[in-house]
């Protein structure tokens, strides 16, 4: 605004000092000569010389222009009033449209920046949402799934993947027709350690809940359900049981581990769990010569290995052992329990 009243201030100046030529005041018509020097005065207007019909010209150490061309010169209108000798100065339309159209031109950029900023975001967020929700990316986790985890223990599992807005459902289908005897030899923390590698998996690539179901389709039976809370810790529920953790029974407990560990390789005959008031006994019969044939570390190893089995199904009871060389036996060839870490301490 202050260059403004500047320029402003100039261009009164010139004309008051250019009608001072004609006359030595503006209430009589007088005529006055006056001495001018022509020094080849040059106007530069943002660094670009301007030329001028009239040269400019110094009169008592002033310099003078006619006032239309430095109106001109300064982008103002300037009319005359040859009866009353009135001259206007006022800015030109033009002038005002370049200001408005500049700014108009600088909002526009604003606003451009702005929208280009939005769509950004936007891709970012699609992006991130788009594997939930794309058939395609889900079609491509469930082929992965099928090619690289199709067998567990001995059990073949496919994979059905569906998702709902940001929710994903895994099926887990198995036929027990075909894999009845192994399904039945997978302990629950077996079971939910496999459907936590599923889970997992779909975890590294897409965000979203997760649930599902393991099924038999032999006979169109849920065997387990599972879900990731809200916490991120992934809840299973196992036929028959309203827990998350579905301890069974210690009758099941001994025949899981019969099928795992009686082996004629170890001299294992038969594996027996019992309780003895709050207690949990784990009577081991053997082939003496087999099982003395094992070293001490082959031996402690698969004791401790029942004793994780055992707790990994949630009992919690103190565990004890005896190891018996016939199912007659009643004098153990020795005792055992187990320290707070699981490992074996003999008596």
């Amino acid at each position: 605004m202050k260059r403004n009243y500047k320029k402003l201030a100039v261009v009164i100046a010139i004309m008051i000092l250019t009608l001072s030529m004609a006359s030595t005041g503006f209430a009589a018509n007088t005529m006055k000569t006056l001495q001018a020097y022509y020094r080849n005065i040059t106007i530069f207007r943002n660094g670009a010389q301007v030329s001028f019909e009239n040269e400019p010209f110094i009169v008592n150490d002033r310099t003078y222009l006619p006032v239309r061309e430095m109106s001109q010169l300064l982008g103002k209108n300037v009319t005359f009033n040859p009866q009353t000798y009135r001259i206007d100065i006022a800015d030109t339309s033009d002038a005002n449209t370049v200001a408005m159209q500049t700014k108009l031109v600088q909002q526009e950029i604003t606003i451009k920046n702005l929208e280009d900023k939005v769509k950004s975001l936007e891709a970012e967020l699609a992006k991130k949402t788009s594997k939930t929700l794309s058939k395609d990316t889900l079609a491509t986790m469930e082929k992965h799934l099928n090619r690289n985890f199709d067998e567990y223990r001995n059990v073949e599992f496919e994979y059905d993947l569906s998702s709902n807005k940001n929710k994903i459902t895994v099926g887990m289908l198995i036929d027990l027709d075909e894999d009845y005897s192994a399904w039945n030899k997978l302990t629950n923390s077996q079971i939910k350690s496999h459907i936590q590698d599923i889970v997992g998996e779909i975890e590294d690539e897409f965000d979203a809940d997760i649930e599902g179901y393991i099924e038999d389709i032999s006979w169109d039976d849920e065997l387990v359900t599972f879900y990731v809370n809200s916490k991120g810790t992934l809840i299973v529920e196992y036929e028959g049981s309203s827990s998350s953790t579905g301890k069974i029974t210690l009758t099941k407990m001994a025949s899981l581990l019969n099928s795992e560990y009686k082996s004629t390789s170890d001299g294992i005959t038969s594996v027996k769990l019992r309780t003895v008031k709050n207690d949990i006994y784990i009577d081991v019969y053997v082939t003496s010569k087999t099982w003395k044939a094992l070293d001490y570390d082959e031996q402690d190893g698969i004791l401790e290995a029942m004793y994780d089995d055992i707790r990994d199904e949630d009992f919690t009871e103190t565990i004890y052992g005896n190891i018996f060389t016939s199912s007659t036996s009643t004098k153990p060839l020795y005792t055992f329990g187990f320290d707070k870490n699981g490992y074996v301490v003999f008596d």
